[in-house]
């Protein structure tokens, strides 16, 4: 059997004059061709091949690599309620406590410890406590301020955010109080209430910021 009919060896030409320059052997070849000249070689390799067909010795396989783990079953199903949960909380009409709940759940159906969710919740509002719009207790105290004014400090404490929620009409943009806000009042569909005994320490609190 010539070359030319052998897999794993190739002929090199030499360019200038076209004659055969040399070969190129695969690993296989190149092994046979090598023990052919090496004694030891030759006589490891026979040592291994009876090795393996006794039992003496094991086959050694190559640990094959992991699969991408961006498209594993556990990523997907991750993917999929995380991405639900933002759409429920960008556009659903949902209290802090509800939004809370949501994601608690999602993070403990992910295998999670939610407990420092809990630790950064906010102090429960009072009970029993007036409750009134900004602009009636601004006017109670003879505050010189506006609404927007004091909206723009609250934003800016980070007590205060814009939320988009969903009405007859399409989405409205209303504020909603977050974080350290929700200690000095309580959100209502369109707007929150503020508890009138602590106004004043909370006008007290955001007085450097009302410009």
């Amino acid at each position: 059997m010539g070359y030319q009919e052998i897999q794993g060896i190739s002929p090199e030409y030499c360019p200038q004059t076209k004659r055969l320059a040399g070969y190129h052997l695969d690993r296989r070849h190149t092994e046979i061709l090598i023990t052919g000249y090496d004694i030891k070689r030759r006589a490891a390799v026979i040592d291994r091949w009876y090795e393996l067909e006794s039992g003496q010795a094991q086959p050694r396989y190559t640990t094959p690599p992991d699969p991408d783990p961006l498209h594993s079953p556990d990523f997907i199903r991750a993917y999929i309620r995380l991405t639900a949960l933002n759409l429920c909380l960008d556009h659903l009409s949902l209290n802090d406590t509800t939004k809370r709940q949501l994601i608690e759940q999602a993070v403990r159906s992910l295998g999670e410890d939610a407990a420092f969710l809990q630790t950064q919740a906010p102090p429960p509002p009072p009970a029993g406590r007036e409750l009134a719009t900004l602009s009636t207790l601004l006017r109670r105290h003879q505050q010189r301020h506006s609404v927007q004014v004091v909206n723009r400090a609250l934003v800016r404490l980070g007590w205060l955010q814009d939320i988009r929620r969903e009405t007859p009409r399409g989405l409205k943009r209303v504020k909603q109080l977050v974080g350290e806000g929700l200690c000095y009042g309580r959100n209502q569909r369109n707007q929150p209430l503020y508890y009138a005994v602590q106004f004043p320490e909370l006008l007290r609190r955001i007085s450097g910021y009302l410009r």
